[in-house]
């Protein structure tokens, strides 16, 4: 299937990916552009050429035209494109284009699929070089386009805002504000939304921003009826006792001179408090401004923790330099050495003697949000925003096929140090032979002697320009969250350089986001090729090894707590431990309070990094605050419309949201998407928005006939962890049956030792001798069947049966020629049969003692196994010890779990947990897990009844005392 999107930048989809880079060439997705809006969808080829070649004489243009479009039939089909006279026509039914979907939405009054499609300006960062009359056209089309979309919008606010459905009014009145951020009118409108929808504060806040950056870029003041609107608003929470700003709201909102921009404060506050985070975390404080805070403290390494955030802010240092992102001016499609420069620069500074640099990505997704142009002063104020004492804004001027870059080096309190310029001859030689004679001028002065080490960073980056373009292409993919585009892109870096280390290591961090691919190699290689690098980054590159080649989590936690202490800004390094923690944490009992610390501390740096607000989303989940949830979806969206992700995030944004329309359009879409995606927004649906029925809906998708078989029993396997997730094991076995018409040979014998399953003791005899009976040839199945059949044994009350299972699972071990990972799994499995016929039999230590030998670098099994179960085992054991604070931490681990798989168990979790916290005289967190219990079993099978009854009657008891 095609798809042409030319709103918010400019991309060409085919089934398999994208076409050849022929039909990717500028001129030719110019042309198709011009095809594609056209009103007549034809378009005469003199027009096109003047539009597209107007410099080549009229014979030269049309062969030119003609070959650009025998390249677009060769990649779309030759049906595509069709001549018909003088003209050319794009077959608007065979290459779907976004413009006309969203004026089509427009036209027929469908306002909010026209919302959703418009995801950017259009042609966004497209241009053609020497096509004037083009650029007047993109000009007129964008703003014409824009226009449409604040019509939308508008109608769309004042629709929500007539239905009294507040928070939709103050959604669409935001996009609205957001889309033109300098018209008062829209600023004046969400102040109003946001106030009728009981968020005063939040209302006087934005009127604040609103003013001062009318005064910042345009040096006016906002209207008096929103300082009036303002004024009165501040005026009635002060008489409600609240603390709105200072005395005057008009000498706060109309200030002689712009503010800084103000960033949040990340305060650490008592573990597991119920809580809205996006005001605290978004918000701006009157009265002054307010440094960012949340220095790392100490990571704790003895107890392995996740850094204390204190409120004291990023103190100054003079040995931090921040590299602001280069002036470049020069041919357009070379732009990207702006901010290349800087990012290369940054590398080359970097532990240079003392010196530290800032890091690059946090620093330009800052300066991308808030400024337009920059001048020193500006850049200063940047510099000290990330706790910088020094730092350096440059140029690049391209004439005459030669390239100057400049750049000065500035201290904060000593104003100017040093000047560098270099001109170069060649394109090539630009970036990496600029960069370190550039850095080496710069601080040749400062830090005399320091040319070795300068000259072993410029040793460290690539040889080879081609390279570096696939990695920086590469770099912008990934900030959009088009991980499959970055991925191939980091892979043709290394294809033309194959020691370049940094891309290896972007190629192996991005593949961990396209399931069902793995990349060790490219980690190996990255680790063998990091020699020259500087310390961060050789460190960063450890870490990821630790954790995704060796499944060795302290390692990785341990090296970046290393990384982190000196460099508390590095991005990276939080967003792959925000990585480990959302994906590994929930598993090995960590505390949401460490969830939360790394995801605010994220969202410190950059409000929108989808990271962080992972992270968040999954925190607020926990603790039932879905609006919380549904904004991290949108800051998500807002920075990777097209990313891989995307189509999850609408329809878990869409099911948040209650939008009918749009979650049933979001579920129809995804059935064109790759099965993964689909499974992926099941669980997801689970996980963040409690939306069962719609993750049942995706699910049945994957068991149509049409499937491929392996995917129709994985929608099977997911719908028999939903049912038992709803406490509905009847219903789960329908699922188990209609699964066993596709995989004969391994029914799902997990799903027999779930909380819900209400199993005969007819029914074990007949599995356990079903799976004595089986005689498997792989190494997995060999291992499932030892391990159930020493679980049934116990179930059956045969312990000394599945004692022997597990001694003849390591027997079995001891005669073949397993690997170290084997060799652990198998060892885990017998342990933890072990520890569960020690607890049967009332020895509780002991079965504690032998879950401790448990390792776990298993990450490459089917967790399903045993890895689940050992969890839960632990923390029932916990439990029935009496050592609640250790259980409660296990059983939170499945109430937040984002997998499926641990969202089966999140019912029970939460019963326990509600048993906890009434243990700990906390009747409100306790009513909080026992109501979410009953939601989440209220339709559960009769025999689950008297639990249910339980919660009730704990619920009436709690009630009593709060």
């Amino acid at each position: 299937m095609l798809s042409l999107r030319l709103l918010g930048g400019a991309s060409l989809r085919i089934e398999n990916g994208e076409p050849d880079g022929g039909a990717l060439q500028t001129r030719r997705m110019a042309l198709l552009a011009l095809l594609s809006t056209s009103p007549t969808g034809a378009v005469s080829r003199e027009k096109l050429t003047a539009y597209l070649w107007p410099e080549a004489e009229a014979e030269q243009g049309r062969h030119l035209l003609s070959e650009s479009v025998y390249v677009l039939r060769r990649a779309l089909g030759a049906s595509a494109l069709r001549s018909e006279g003088d003209s050319v026509r794009l077959d608007s039914d065979l290459v779907p284009c976004d413009v006309v979907e969203f004026e089509s939405a427009v036209e027929r009054g469908d306002f909010e699929s026209a919302a959703s499609l418009y995801s950017g300006p259009f042609l966004d960062g497209f241009f053609v070089k020497n096509a004037p009359e083009f650029d007047r056209w993109v000009e007129s089309e964008r703003q014409r386009l824009a226009d449409s979309y604040a019509t939308v919008l508008e109608h769309l606010a004042e629709r929500a805002a007539a239905a009294a459905d507040h928070p939709a009014a103050v959604r669409w009145w935001r996009r609205l504000a957001t889309h033109d951020p300098y018209n008062s009118r829209y600023a004046l409108r969400l102040i109003q939304a946001l106030a009728v929808g009981g968020d005063p504060a939040n209302a006087i806040q934005h009127a604040e921003q609103h003013a001062r950056l009318l005064e910042r870029d345009l040096d006016i003041k906002p209207p008096a009826d929103l300082l009036d609107f303002a004024q009165q608003l501040s005026h009635e929470l002060e008489r409600a006792g609240v603390a709105a700003g200072p005395p005057d709201i008009r000498d706060e909102l109309a200030p002689a001179q712009a503010a800084p921009p103000r960033v949040p404060v990340v305060a650490e506050e008592p573990a597991l408090r119920p809580r809205r985070l996006t005001r605290r975390i978004a918000g701006f404080a009157f009265g002054g401004a307010l440094a960012l805070s949340a220095v790392v403290t100490g990571w704790l390494l003895l107890g392995r923790k996740v850094p204390e955030f204190g409120a004291a802010g990023i103190a100054v240092s003079p040995h931090r330099v921040a590299v602001l992102p280069f002036e470049y001016r020069g041919d357009e499609e070379l732009a990207y050495l702006g901010t290349g420069m800087a990012e290369l620069l940054s590398t080359a500074i970097d532990g240079a003697g003392e010196l530290t640099a800032v890091d690059p990505f946090a620093l330009l997704k800052y300066v991308e949000r808030e400024y337009a142009d920059l001048d020193p002063q500006q850049a200063g104020e940047i510099a000290r925003h990330f706790g910088a004492g020094l730092y350096i804004c440059g140029s690049v001027l391209e004439a005459g096929g030669s390239y100057r870059a400049s750049a000065t080096l500035y201290d904060l309190r000593r104003g100017r140090l040093a000047d560098a310029e270099v001109v170069v001859g060649d394109e090539a030689s630009v970036l990496y032979e600029l960069t370190p004679e550039l850095a080496r001028r710069l601080l040749i002065e400062r830090y005399a002697g320091a040319a070795n080490r300068l000259a072993r960073v410029g040793a460290a980056t690539t040889q080879s320009f081609d390279a570096l373009k696939a990695y920086l292409q590469g770099e912008a993919f990934a900030r959009a969250g088009m991980y499959d585009s970055a991925y191939i892109a980091y892979r043709g870096a290394v294809e033309l350089d194959t020691t370049f280390a940094l891309a290896y290591y972007q190629s192996a961090a991005n593949v961990f986001w396209l399931p069902g691919m793995w990349d060790e190699e490219s980690l190996e290689r990255a680790r063998h090729f990091s020699a020259g690098l500087s310390e961060r980054d050789s460190l960063l590159i450890g870490a990821l090894h630790a954790w995704r080649v060796r499944d060795d989590w302290e390692e990785a936690e341990l090296l970046y707590g290393r990384i982190l202490s000196r460099y508390p800004d590095e991005l990276g390094a939080w967003g792959r431990l925000a990585e480990m923690l959302f994906f590994e944490g929930h598993k090995r009992g960590r505390p949401i309070a460490e969830f939360r610390r790394v995801a605010e501390r994220i969202l410190a740096l950059d409000l929108f990094d989808p990271r962080g607000n992972d992270l968040l989303g999954l925190v607020a989940a926990f603790e039932g605050d879905f609006e919380t949830v549904a904004t991290t979806r949108e800051r998500t969206l807002e920075v990777q419309p097209q990313g891989s992700w995307s189509p999850q995030d609408r329809t878990t944004l869409a099911s948040l949201r209650g939008e009918a329309d749009a979650l049933n359009a979001a579920v129809e879409a995804l059935r064109a998407e790759p099965y993964v995606l689909i499974w992926g927004t099941g669980w997801i649906l689970v996980s963040l928005a409690e939306d069962l029925d719609t993750a049942r809906r995706l699910f049945e998708i994957l068991t149509e006939l049409d499937r491929t078989s392996d995917w129709r029993a994985t929608g099977y396997s997911q719908l028999i962890w939903l049912e038992l997730a709803r406490g509905r094991w009847q219903a789960a076995r329908r699922e188990i049956a209609a699964l066993r018409t596709l995989r004969r040979n391994r029914p799902p014998w997990a799903a027999w030792f779930h909380p819900a399953a209400t199993v005969t003791t007819e029914e074990l005899i007949e599995l356990r001798d079903s799976i004595a009976r089986w005689r498997p040839d792989t190494f997995t199945d060999t291992l499932a069947r030892y391990f159930y059949l020493g679980r049934f044994h116990n179930r059956l009350g045969e312990p000394e049966l599945a004692e022997v299972a597990a001694a003849e699972v390591e027997d079995w071990a001891a005669g073949r020629d397993l690997d170290a990972r084997q060799t652990t799994v198998v060892g885990n499995l017998a342990v933890i049969l072990r520890a569960e016929v020690a607890r049967a039999r009332g020895q509780l230590e002991e079965a504690l003692s032998h879950l401790a030998q448990i390792e776990a670098r298993t990450a490459w099994f089917d967790r399903e196994l045993m890895h689940r179960f050992e969890r839960w085992l632990r923390a029932e054991v916990l439990y029935d010890l009496g050592r609640i604070h250790e259980a409660r931490d296990w059983y939170e681990g499945f109430a937040v779990g984002g997998e499926l798989l641990d969202q089966a168990f999140t019912a029970p979790a939460r019963f326990r947990l509600g048993d906890i916290y009434e243990r700990l005289g906390d009747p409100e967190r306790a009513a909080s897990h026992y109501n979410r219990f009953l939601q989440r079993w209220q339709d559960c099978d009769p025999e689950l009844r008297p639990q249910l009854e339980a919660a009730q009657r704990a619920l009436e008891r709690l009630a009593a005392e709060m």
